[in-house]
């Protein structure tokens, strides 16, 4: 798997030059200031036919496989976190719970949506429950649910409670906030993140690319409501 990756890396470089697939000016944005690297933009976005392919061995139950694929479209594309999250679930899939700790970690400052973020609060909540400390996981699993509600984190949270015969129900928000702090967990999306999603819907309204330029509006004020943002949006043309 590691050679594999180091082949792709190689057949990335354009000119001394990563060639990335990147669809959005907020991928830019966030890749420009946490890489730094010099890169071009593919003519074609080589992420789907990747995660095409590890859909079809996830769907064989060939975890592997699937993620030697993500491995792949990451490498085209490391801000994307739709490919991170799929990245993190297979590596759960085959137990390599270091890893999963690993990307999760990495990807906090690439999150900005109530969903990615919910998302990255089940990853820790899966390792800390692997890594037993059911506490912990009880209480990222609950504040996962405050940012985008799953069926799945009540599962993880039923089984809990289940397992350990306790009542978590009676768990506040601020005791929950507090146990995240205690284990240096962030509580919300990386400020320099929003910053650079707002930078990014300038330029973008500059060069009229006004869809992209709404995208990371409503990124940011999902995740805010902040009534400068709300004004932003509604002055941008139709």
């Amino acid at each position: 798997m590691h050679f594999c990756s180091e082949k792709i890396e190689k057949e990335n470089m354009r000119n001394n030059k990563l060639v990335l697939s990147f669809k959005h000016i907020a991928e830019i944005y966030l890749y420009e200031y946490y890489f730094g690297n010099e890169y071009e933009i593919s003519n074609e976005d080589k992420t789907v036919n990747y995660m095409q392919r590890a859909k079809e061995y996830i769907d064989e139950g060939n975890f592997d496989k699937a993620l030697e694929q993500c491995i792949n479209a990451n490498i085209e594309n490391p801000v994307d976190v739709f490919i991170i999250d799929r990245l993190i679930y297979c590596l759960k899939m085959i137990g390599d719970k270091e890893s999963v700790l690993k990307y999760t970690k990495d990807s906090h400052k690439f999150r900005a949506t109530r969903l990615e973020l919910a998302n990255y609060y089940r990853h820790l909540g899966w390792y800390y429950l692997e890594n037993y400390n059911p506490d912990l996981s009880i209480a990222l699993y609950k504040y996962s649910k405050m940012y985008y509600e799953s069926k799945d984190a009540d599962r993880e949270i039923n089984f809990l409670e289940e397992a350990l015969k306790k009542d978590y129900s009676k768990i506040t928000t601020e005791q929950v906030k507090t146990k995240l702090i205690e284990n240096n967990i962030p509580l919300d999306a990386d400020s320099v993140t929003l910053a650079l999603l707002l930078k990014a819907s300038e330029e973008a309204t500059s060069l009229g690319m006004i869809d992209q330029a709404k995208d990371c509006l409503y990124m940011i004020y999902d995740l805010t409501n902040d009534s400068e943002i709300a004004n932003r949006i509604n002055n941008l043309p139709s």
